[in-house]
């Protein structure tokens, strides 16, 4: 029988509009249709040009310290940590004023910020031009980044509102040509500036201006034009109608139709527009918009949106939530992006020590001495296929694991499969340590893995069934946000712990993981649309919507791991240290963390569908960027921004999905996104394997840069930017959340939706660390059994290869490319981890959620302590490893299924 949707509270009114005196009966119209009937044409070119200054003052802003540090590394005294602070300042100074200015742009108005904000960045980026000291210019650079922050988004939405539906798809992607460009110009402008000696004394000698200076000077140009522009140009129309300023809308609508057509204003087709202030203006959650409100109104609003997510019930839920994600996702993250270099130094270990087989430990301290080698001469091996090998069975046993959680999933409670998967995980995180041979160090990094997986998902799950639909992002993203930040404590710890000793990795990472799968986690009553949602059904619509998170799931393996399988590779070219790796792995987590709340915030109030393909098409256009990386400090902010982008489509990505689903099926839909997590981690290997099999050099722009040079890795990147791109593209042809559609108030388009699901159905009118450490740990075994020529197996002695004390220091840096056993070893670990992940399915529904979650994270940790015992032994090593991933996985996805049931929609 057909379904009506329940009216909300969020439905626009068209009662209340703005009639012309002398068209009183004329239909008020919304702002789609409005900017649809002024035309597209000289106006809007106007508009899209203005974003040309405001993308090159971001980019000067965050790029043009790297060009300053050879030239005045003598007039400063600056060492190299100096300069890692000087080029992670200003990304402090943006995380810390995200959420600030991001409340603003809704709040006081899009023009009015624009203008403040580039005002103050160029008066700043010239306070930071007469630096003459260090500390003065940490503190300017701090305070630039706090500043440019405030532009970097609200650009984009300034220039949106002016735009139809068709042409804002295009925006972002010109907002990526100009960054390009400015990436042209920022080297360009140093090469001009910095051709000869410049001194300047000013106040008596008081101030020296050096070339330095003067470049600094000239990149606060973009800043002052972008001010410029923005005093000449209106205010948003959208905000207009959104403060009910409907007749200055009105305005500005005419005036585009008059510069677009060549007509009289008075001919412009639209009399009068709907009052957009009225819209949920009786919403529970907040979200009211007061006519005509004054500063202070405006702040309280904007508070009122996310009010409840801080208070109870949610508040003592969301805290749990994050807890347990920052623990699953520090395990993760850590093992997972360290996985490739640990494979690289097992197999470059093996090839020294052939008579002493596997030594975990000895490949560890290899990996921690990488890139220390003195003024010793810098050689790739090409040689590693079975570090790739090994990747590929980690993400293999990764998959068959999430893909053995489904039938878990309907006969055990959320709750039991988020502790069981992230006890098993940690238990076989610390059982890692005790791998005697390579498959038992696979086998326990892809359970591990595994499991941190599932348990992630399930926790997704929960919070999407939780929170309502205005809410939902904001509390899946501050979930991700926690745990983005245990990634990038536990990737910048890892080195740390590793040149401690061989046992501390895993015992750290395997406890926090099983440690944090104590807390109760309550439930949520069910939405109001599973009325709806239940009666279309399940089936071909359903089932196409989960195939399209293949693309989005791939482009978020690739985006967090792709930098593991680099490093062995690049390591020489771009003279990587130990520290340098951990930083690689942990900026693009950085780059998540400072856009966490941010990116869900805009997903829960603009809407899932543009969100994504704004987000997935970026990212396309940031790891183009970064497949062009010649040095570390530029791969190094490319891959900040990469995250900074890439976090917002992860939990839009999930919450978009469930909300096509009813609550039976929901719970499902992270697991899913885990198994194709996971087939990233299979593809990537082999992709890295066929592109990795030998060296490239291809020289571009000799004539204009010099030495430039694309080199397997670097095509390697630009190869993984083809799943985000694809990603944005599938969700330009979906629908919008129907969740989402009913929450606005379009529940005509919900209904619709509805409709178009139910015909397709009947046929009638969305772990890191150990498993990124992996392939590193498997290469150091490779290279360990080359060398050694009775072939035994010593995880411990391999690990040590990795860190500074190791003997390796003394060597030329060698890239093998003959991995085989590598690349095997990983697919054994992700096969496993797979398995793990499919048997939790019917554990959940059997055991419930929190016993699964509990027990899964347990086992997880022992399986990491038990490795440390039996070190000797390579299948040890990779069965244990492979158990740690798996129950890794089953316990995160639990905790985002115990998320998802935990919320309201409006929060989840």
């Amino acid at each position: 029988m057909p379904v009506k949707i329940e009216e909300t509270a969020f439905q626009e009114p068209p009662a209340n509009a703005v009639q012309d005196e002398h068209n009183e009966n004329d239909t008020p119209a919304n702002h789609e249709s409005a900017v649809k009937a002024s035309s597209f044409g000289t106006y809007n070119v106007l508009l899209i040009l203005s974003m040309l200054p405001a993308s090159f003052s971001t980019l000067f802003s965050t790029t043009s310290m790297s060009y300053v540090f050879p030239i005045a590394q003598c007039d400063l005294n600056l060492n190299v940590d100096d300069k890692g602070l000087l080029n992670s300042v200003t990304y402090i100074g943006m995380f810390i004023s995200g959420f600030f200015w991001a409340l603003l742009t809704d709040l006081l108005g899009r023009r009015k910020l624009l203008m403040c904000v580039f005002l103050l960045e160029g008066i700043m980026v010239v306070l930071t031009g007469f630096s003459q000291k260090f500390v003065y210019l940490v503190t300017t650079k701090f305070l630039e980044g706090f500043v440019v922050t405030g532009g970097v988004s609200t650009v984009l939405t300034y220039t949106n509102e002016f735009h139809s539906a068709y042409h804002r798809t295009f925006i972002p992607l010109i907002s990526g040509i100009y960054s390009h460009l400015a990436g042209i110009v920022l080297p360009l402008l140093g090469w001009i500036v910095f051709s000869d000696t410049v001194n300047i004394p000013l106040f008596n000698d008081v101030v020296l201006l050096r070339s330095w200076n003067i470049f600094l000077f000239v990149t606060a140009i973009p800043s002052f034009l972008a001010f410029f522009l923005y005093t000449i140009l209106p205010e948003s129309p959208k905000f207009l109608m959104m403060v009910g300023k409907r007749e200055d809308a009105l305005k500005v609508f005419r005036a585009m139709f008059r510069y677009n057509t060549k007509n009289s204003k008075d001919q412009y087709p639209i009399r009068a527009l709907v009052d957009e202030s009225k819209l949920n203006e009786n919403n529970q959650h907040g979200g009211k918009i007061t006519p005509n409100r004054t500063n202070a109104q405006a702040l309280k609003e904007g508070w009122q949106q996310i009010q409840p997510l801080f208070y109870p019930p949610f508040l003592l839920n969301i805290l749990i939530v994050i807890t347990i994600n920052f623990g699953l996702l520090m395990g993760l993250n850590t093992i997972r992006l360290w996985t490739p270099q640990l494979f690289i130094a097992l197999n470059d270990h093996e090839s020294v020590n052939e008579q002493n087989g596997f030594d975990l430990c000895g490949a560890l301290l290899k990996i921690s001495n990488d890139g220390q080698s003195g003024n010793e001469t810098c050689f790739v091996n090409y040689d590693n296929g079975r570090v790739y090998l090994n990747n590929i069975l980690v993400g293999t046993a990764a998959i068959v694991m999430t893909l053995g959680s489904f039938p878990l999933m309907g006969k055990l409670r959320k709750k039991t499969i988020l502790c069981g998967a992230g006890i098993i995980s940690g238990l076989c995180g610390i059982l890692i340590y005790f791998s005697t041979n390579i498959i038992m160090a696979i086998a326990l990094i892809s359970i591990n893995i595994g499991c941190t997986y599932i348990a992630m998902n399930v926790l997704l799950s929960i919070v999407i069934d939780l929170f309502p639909t205005s809410l939902r992002t904001t509390s899946v993203s501050l979930t991700m946000l926690f745990g983005r930040i245990g990634s990038s404590i536990g990737n910048l710890i890892f080195p740390r712990l590793v040149t401690s000793g061989c046992l501390y990795p895993f015992l750290t990472l395997g406890c926090v993981a099983a440690d944090n799968q104590k807390p109760t986690i309550s439930k949520e009553t069910p939405a109001n649309y599973e009325e709806a949602i239940t009666a279309v059904g399940f089936g071909r619509y359903n089932v196409m919507l989960i195939l399209t998170l293949i693309p989005s799931a791939f482009a978020t393996s690739f985006s967090t791991s792709a930098m593991s399988y680099v490093f062995p590779i690049a390591q020489c070219d771009l003279n990587l240290t130990l520290d340098n790796k951990g930083m690689l792995n942990s900026v693009t987590y950085f780059g998540m963390l400072s856009s966490g709340f941010l990116s869900g915030f805009l997903t829960d109030t603009l809407g899932r569908k543009k969100l994504m393909i704004y987000v997935f098409i970026l990212d396309g256009f940031v790891v183009i960027l970064c497949a062009f990386s010649q040095s570390f400090t530029y791969l190094t902010i490319v891959k900040f921004f990469e995250g900074f982008i890439e976090n917002g489509g992860f939990a839009a990505v999930i919450a978009y999905t469930s909300e096509f689903h009813t609550a039976k099926y929901r719970p499902v839909i992270p697991l899913f996104n885990g198994v194709f997590v996971n087939s990233g981690a299979i593809v990537l290997p082999l992709l890295s394997w066929i592109i990795f099999s030998d060296a490239i050099n291809i020289s571009l722009f000799s004539d204009i840069l010099g030495e430039y040079v694309l080199r397997s890795w670097n095509i390697f990147i630009l190869l993984t930017a083809i799943p985000s791109f694809m990603a944005g593209l599938m969700y330009i042809l979906l629908p919008e959340s129907p969740k989402f559609l009913m929450t606005v108030g379009n529940n005509e388009k919900a209904l619709k939706t509805f409709k178009q699901i139910y015909k397709c159905n009947k046929g009638n009118s969305k772990n890191n660390t150990l498993r990124l450490w992996l392939p590193q740990l498997f290469a150091a075994i490779n290279d360990r059994r080359e060398t050694i020529s009775d072939g035994s197996f010593d995880l411990c002695r391999t690990l040590q290869t990795l860190t500074p004390n190791s003997t390796i220091n003394n060597e030329t840096c060698l890239v093998n490319y003959h991995n085989d056993d590598v690349y095997i070893n990983n697919i054994i670990c992700a096969a496993i981890a797979v398995v793990v992940l499919l048997f939790s399915i019917p554990l959940i529904r059997m055991l419930g959620k929190k016993v699964v979650l509990c027990g899964s994270a347990t086992m997880s940790g022992l399986c990491l302590i038990i490795i440390s015992y039996y070190g000797n032994h390579i299948a040890v090593t990779i069965t244990l490893s492979a158990l740690h991933i798996g129950f890794n996985y089953v316990a995160f996805n639990s905790l985002l299924s115990s998320i998802v049931d935990l919320f309201p929609t409006t929060l989840r």
